[in-house]
């Protein structure tokens, strides 16, 4: 079982691919941002 969301829908088409025997190599998940991102040169060590 997978989570609810864009995450868990990017796994379980992986999960297809793999099983369909595609020859997957390489697979990316994007999960989007992480909302604690910082602008180059920003130096702060703790999330807002």
């Amino acid at each position: 079982m997978y989570p609810n969301g864009r995450l868990g829908q990017s796994l379980l088409q992986i999960a297809r691919l793999i099983k369909a025997g595609v020859g997957l190599e390489v697979a990316f998940a994007d999960v989007g941002e992480l909302g604690y991102a910082r602008q180059p040169g920003e130096h702060s060590v703790e999330p807002p």
